[in-house]
């Protein structure tokens, strides 16, 4: 995904070294950029920060997203780790991440890893208030301002959100909004391959939510998004 990806974590499920980051496609001599880590994921316990671009997973070199997702097909279901090469500040370093896994993927047609604790009031509610709230205070600030981390942290709480419960339509429809106006900002930024990939990622959300619609409210409420991420790709061309 040039591209955004998510990769999610469930106690109760198998492994794979997709979880606890998202990342974009790196433009900066190939590998993936670290975009966000999720607080308490093994990639944070690895000391790994947004900016971070992957080289290598396991020995294996990556040169883009799709080398990415591969090589980290290989490690699902092994149990302990497994070694990660990333440039930071032209610095090159080593880390060892656990491996876990992606249970959205079935339900959405996406990997995604938000390792959000999920005990107490931090059920899937609480998530997507955080997910509001944040959105509110990224519609505060200037579009010249706005970073792709910014979107980063709502898509996080989103898909935490939906991860506990994955019927939430209305969640989906929201996380297809963010990818929309995301591939916004990755186009003025002039990065046309991310903003390319993101339309296609709310596409995906948009076209499975439109199966899982079910009634005209629900069909009215996909056909919102579809016409707002319309209106983002008039603003492209």
């Amino acid at each position: 995904m040039a591209a955004v990806l998510l990769s999610w974590a469930h106690s109760a499920s198998a492994r794979s070294v997709l979880d606890g980051l998202e990342i974009v496609e790196s433009e900066k001599g190939g590998g993936v950029e670290i975009l966000t880590v999720a607080p308490s994921s093994p990639a944070a316990q690895a000391l790994l920060r947004a900016g971070d671009r992957i080289t290598l997973i396991g020995g294996e070199k990556i040169k883009n997203l799709d080398d990415y997702v591969k090589v980290s097909k290989q490690f699902k279901n092994r149990k302990g780790g497994v070694s990660i090469e990333y440039v930071r500040k032209g610095s090159r370093h080593t880390a060892e991440l656990s491996l876990h896994s992606s249970p959205l993927q079935e339900k959405w047609g996406v990997a995604v890893a938000p390792w959000r604790e999920s005990g107490g009031k931090k059920d899937a509610e609480y998530w997507l208030e955080e997910a509001r709230k944040q959105i509110q205070e990224n519609e505060r600030i200037s579009e010249n301002e706005l970073r792709p981390v910014d979107y980063g942290k709502v898509l996080l709480s989103l898909f935490t959100s939906l991860n506990q419960n994955p019927g939430a339509l209305g969640t989906a429809m929201l996380i297809g909004r963010q990818y929309g106006a995301l591939a916004g900002l990755y186009y003025r930024r002039g990065e046309k391959k991310k903003a390319i990939w993101c339309l296609r990622r709310a596409l995906l959300i948009y076209g499975n939510g439109l199966q899982k619609a079910d009634g005209i409210q629900e069909i009215a409420l996909v056909k919102y998004g579809l016409t707002d991420l319309q209106r983002t790709i008039a603003k492209m061309q």
